[in-house]
């Protein structure tokens, strides 16, 4: 979905933090964010910054930085940010930027001391580069207890304390488990929290307070039945939903299957998003059709997310799970075109595979990616449901349909999930896993846009494919959305109901 760009007006797809700024106003401030407060306009800052204007976003770098600051970028480092609740304030530069005038006054003074300080443990040192008062007060006072065989001092000491609870802090983040930190200190690494990706559908009765969680949890279950039916109808996969993982080899999906199941798969996620937006009063027919149409794409991937975790759950593997007993090998894109080959004939086949893999394979990786992040968190049952719901509440708010509830509902979600979680997990452990959600839930969103993308460009790139089915994005045409609205959504059955 295109939307203009907050400075310039170019259309963009990409996405800074919610807002829609293209790559080169984005490239314009990473290079320029220094020059604030010394440049100037030559025109008072009355600039036109829309592309086309007659003084566009490339004459005037004053206005156009100032329009990016306004907007909230930001930089920290390396790292291009928007502003949360005012911070930063300003931009942060690399420490050895901010101390390029301080390193050359003080390298005199650190060659002659470098005999005397001898650094005895490098974990006890503080790991920012940054020069701070306290940070010279350590440096003389290891100066002078280095000079004799005393003990450390009782700054040293807590100074040493204070950088162990941090190599803590970090390392929980990090999911690593420091090996100075002995088993004994009552310190568990953040992996050991992980539990089965399969667990939790079962787990709801036992929280009857948790309303809102436990209907959504519920929708989810259906739609993984669903898929598992429409499976078993179409390509006859003879799989059980239990034992998780199933024991039954997987099938192999190829390009002719694939437009067939994933039209019905995006169906579904249709019939989930419906019921999804049950607790939303209010929303007319074409309005949740607007919410479905963005969404759909982006249910269907986050589900095979939730089966390839279920299903390989090893990292590194190439295995994408596409629906209940069939995968799709991510390394073995030949296999998955070799159908095509009696259909296009040798010659035609070539062309076609050469061409499509230029824009696939890097979808292919980017997918292997995200399949990897998916497999480092392992979120379980409860968890893909509020993602699969979250999105849909984001949706809602970036339509600007019922905003302000679509965010009291997602934040009734967050906090019934966070009771949830936290009866299974220490609090930081809770903390960690919401803030790894957020940032799944738009690698999924990135890797949906791109892969609308590849289908455009395969439109143009094999101009005389463009109206074969494997070749076209498997998409639910809005007649069929409209129907599936007034065939799941239940306050308009009750409706018709009343009436009769």
């Amino acid at each position: 979905m295109k939307e203009p760009c907050k400075i310039c007006g170019t259309e963009t797809k990409s996405i800074c933090y919610k807002l829609y700024v293209c790559g080169a106003c984005t490239m314009f401030y990473r290079r320029n964010f220094r020059f604030w407060g010394k440049l100037s306009c030559r025109m008072n800052g009355h600039c036109n910054l829309l592309a086309g204007a007659a003084n566009d976003r490339r004459t005037c770098r004053a206005c156009r930085l100032k329009a990016c600051r306004d907007l909230g970028l930001r930089m920290i480092g390396k790292s291009l940010v928007v502003q949360q609740d005012g911070l930063p304030e300003n931009d942060i530069l690399e420490p050895d930027e901010t101390k390029s005038c301080s390193c050359v006054s003080s390298a005199c003074c650190a060659g002659k001391q470098q005999n005397i300080i001898k650094k005895e443990d490098m974990d006890s040192w503080p790991s920012s580069s940054e020069e701070s008062p306290g940070a010279k007060m350590d440096v003389m006072e290891t100066t002078i207890t280095a000079t004799s065989s005393s003990s450390p001092s009782t700054s040293q000491t807590s100074y040493s304390m204070a950088s162990s609870q941090l190599a803590r802090d970090i390392a929980i983040t990090m999911n690593e488990y420091p090996s100075y930190i002995s088993p004994q200190a009552g310190f568990r690494p953040y992996s050991q929290y992980q539990y089965d990706v399969a667990s939790g559908f079962h787990e709801m009765d036992k929280y009857p307070h948790l309303t809102h969680l436990k209907r959504i949890v519920e929708v989810f279950r259906r739609f993984r039945e669903r898929q598992r039916n429409i499976a078993v109808e179409v390509l006859n996969v003879d799989v059980e939903l239990e034992p998780e993982p199933p024991l039954v080899p997987t099938l192999q999906i190829y390009s002719l299957q694939f437009p067939v199941m994933e039209r019905k798969m995006v169906q579904l996620a249709c019939i989930a998003i419906v019921e999804f937006l049950e607790g939303c009063e209010g929303l007319t027919i074409e309005e949740k059709v607007k919410i479905m149409k963005p969404t759909m794409q982006d249910i269907s991937l986050l589900f095979k997310m939730y089966l390839t975790c279920r299903r390989y759950p090893e990292k590194g593997g190439s295995r994408m799970g596409m629906w209940t007993g069939v995968h799709n090998d991510l390394d073995a894109y030949d296999k998955y075109m070799s159908d095509l080959l009696p259909v296009l004939g040798p010659d035609a086949y070539l062309k076609h595979y050469n061409k499509s893999k230029t824009l696939v394979i890097p979808f292919y990786n980017r997918m292997q990616r995200v399949m990897d992040r998916f497999r480092d968190f392992m979120p379980c049952a409860i968890e893909f449901s509020v993602l699969a719901c979250m999105m849909v509440y984001e949706r809602m708010e970036n339509v600007e349909i019922q905003h302000v509830l679509a965010m009291r509902l997602r934040d009734k979600l967050c906090a019934e999930l966070s009771v949830y979680l936290s009866d299974r997990y220490p609090p930081h452990v809770v903390s960690v896993r919401m803030m790894r959600m957020s940032t799944l839930l738009y690698a999924i969103r990135e890797c949906d846009n791109q892969y609308e993308d590849m289908f455009s460009l395969l439109g143009v790139l094999i101009p005389e494919n463009r109206d074969q089915d494997f070749q076209n994005m498997p998409d639910v045409v809005p007649e069929m959305m409209h129907r599936l609205v007034l065939e799941h959504c239940t306050h308009l059955k009750h409706a018709d109901s009343s009436g009769l």
